[in-house]
């Protein structure tokens, strides 16, 4: 939650190899306001974290 009381998007972390076919799916069906990543354990990691905040809105 955002300091004035907005909520942030969602993150959703797929279990998957970056570049690889899950991370090519249409995601025309996907909500556009909530985030989507993929991790080879579905994990938060560094990269996963710092894809999320540049994605977030200023």
């Amino acid at each position: 939650m955002k300091t004035y009381g907005e909520k942030l998007s969602i993150l959703f972390i797929v279990h998957g190899v970056p570049g690889g076919s899950i991370n090519n799916v249409d995601q025309a069906n996907y909500p556009d306001d909530h985030f989507y990543n993929v991790h080879e354990l579905a994990w938060m990691d560094q990269r996963v974290r710092k894809k999320y905040l540049e994605m977030l809105p200023s």
